[in-house]
């Protein structure tokens, strides 16, 4: 079973690429011999997994929601899997120069980054110091040498060194380190603190979890270059309703904040995840990053997630924020089926079809309403356990949508909304597994 063919401009070349009976498998445009990728080309398909692509700095991140990361080098049309790196399990050490031992503490502990993730803080060093780290000469003769175990574990990138100036409550824990200095090489076992280089605060604190093996995400978009991954699974397969955001520049596949990531978690406890995140914009125009939720009662709301910067004494940092919009619209039933088509999001809810636009006699707010009155039957055919199945696309002024109506598992009709025939919904009796436009 094929779902997503994705298709991509490799070397000028028009080349499609699916996931089929557990390879990933290539085709030049046209010419209708199916090639398996090379290198570590296993994924899992079948029982209804949808598998998708989303391409970055030139690799094809595959998602299913089942396997850790994976993606196809489009140079070689290999596939790569991303490689677990153990959490480091001794600390660093510490050699004073021009200090001695003292009244005061500071604290030093050190990750290792792979190619998309960060693992876990090493156990933290406390170095006993004479004086405070404000306090040192900047003259470079005093400072500390750090210093971590010599070899790099399989899979390592680079290294990141963390510290903190005083414990919380006495004791130090991973959440009072901040970042000193990331993306540190590998060959160089040892680090000079002298006082001088500042805190990265906007960074934040060393991960909780190790995400060097990379996510289990069945969804993700591209923006300015980043990819933007959802629907994360769990060990357990259930939806964590994380949205993982990659890093700057070379490192956008790297989920980590030690080289710009972020992991967002916007309504963590409620009974609201994410089920749609697309590029849109907010009520005032300004492109964003729309975030469209449902909830356990089949209500909806929407949120912006917008990079925003923030002024913290004399350091000035970027960091992801999510800001709410509006409650109450019918819950997001597919996310494979949220169409963003001449300035308009359409998707299907557990209420029917549903369009948010901006109103002419409404500023600076994004309405939504329903979309398909004349085939309002029609799609409450649909069992609430397929509503997933829906897949939608634009193309010619018009909207597709795969739909399992009335009881059918799968899709069994294309409903279509014609734009140039006032927006009239009809349907046609075809059954497919997927939809979409090259």
């Amino acid at each position: 079973t094929v779902y997503h063919v994705k298709s991509a401009l490799v070397d000028g070349v028009l080349t499609h690429f699916v996931a089929d009976n557990g390879r990933i498998r290539w085709t030049i445009a046209g010419s209708g011999i199916w090639t398996n990728c090379g290198g570590a080309n296993t994924v899992t398909t079948g029982n209804g997994i949808k598998t998708t692509f989303l391409r970055t700095l030139d690799v094809l991140l595959i998602l299913n929601g089942v396997d850790k990361m994976k993606w196809v080098d489009l140079k070689t049309k290999n596939v790569v899997a991303s490689v677990f790196v153990p959490n480091p399990t001794s600390a660093p050490t510490g050699a004073l120069t021009g200090l001695t031992t003292g009244a005061y503490n500071i604290y030093f502990g050190y990750t290792f980054s792979s190619a998309t993730g960060e693992t876990k803080l090493s156990p933290i060093l406390t170095q006993s110091i004479n004086k405070p780290r404000d306090n040192w000469k900047v003259d470079g003769t005093e400072y500390i040498t750090l210093s971590r175990p010599a070899g790099n574990p399989t899979g390592a990138k680079t290294w990141n060194l963390y510290v903190a100036l005083a414990s919380n409550g006495g004791t130090i824990n991973d959440t009072d380190m901040l970042m000193l200095a990331g993306g540190l090489d590998l060959n160089t076992l040892a680090f000079t603190d002298n006082g001088t280089l500042a805190i990265d605060i906007g960074r934040g604190t060393p991960p909780t979890d190790n995400s060097t093996d990379g996510a289990r995400a069945t969804h993700g978009i591209e923006s300015s270059g980043r990819p933007i991954l959802f629907g994360i699974k769990d060990d357990l397969g259930n939806d964590t309703g994380d949205i993982l955001i990659g890093g700057d520049g070379e490192f956008a596949n790297d989920f980590s904040a030690s080289n710009g990531g972020f992991r967002a978690q916007p309504s963590k406890g409620t009974d609201y995840y994410p089920a749609s995140v697309i590029g849109f914009r907010n009520g005032q125009g300004i492109p964003s990053i729309t975030v469209l939720f449902s909830n356990t009662e089949g209500i909806s709301k929407q949120a912006t997630l917008e990079q925003q910067t923030i002024n913290y004494g004399n350091q000035t940092f970027v960091v992801w924020g999510v800001t709410e919009q509006n409650y109450g619209a019918a819950g997001v039933a597919s996310s494979y089926g949220v169409v963003n088509y001449n300035g308009a999001l359409t998707f299907p809810t557990f209420d029917g079809m549903m369009s948010m636009d901006t109103q002419p006699q409404l500023q600076n707010v994004l309405a939504t309403r329903r979309a398909a009155d004349d085939l309002a039957g029609f799609f409450k055919s649909v069992n609430t356990n397929a509503l997933g199945e829906i897949v939608g696309t634009g193309w010619e002024n018009k909207l597709f949508y795969i739909v399992p109506a009335y009881g059918f598992p799968t899709p069994n009709q294309i409903a279509i909304k014609d734009n140039n025939n006032n927006g009239s919904w009809y349907t046609e009796d075809i059954e497919a597994q997927w939809i979409g436009t090259v």
